[in-house]
């Protein structure tokens, strides 16, 4: 369930970040979240892991 909820989360975010929104997400697993932001980077958005 976790790996879905990621998912649908990065699906969200991704698709504001392309909007022009900018995305700013916290968590306790800094490699992942970094992996995340980075993905979330190359669509074109602005992100930052916290």
């Amino acid at each position: 369930m976790g790996e879905l909820l990621r998912c649908l989360r990065l699906g969200g975010a991704t698709a504001m970040g392309s909007a022009g929104a900018k995305v700013v997400f916290s968590g306790r697993r800094e490699a992942k979240g970094e992996e995340t932001a980075k993905l979330i980077r190359d669509t074109g958005a602005e992100c930052l892991f916290v």
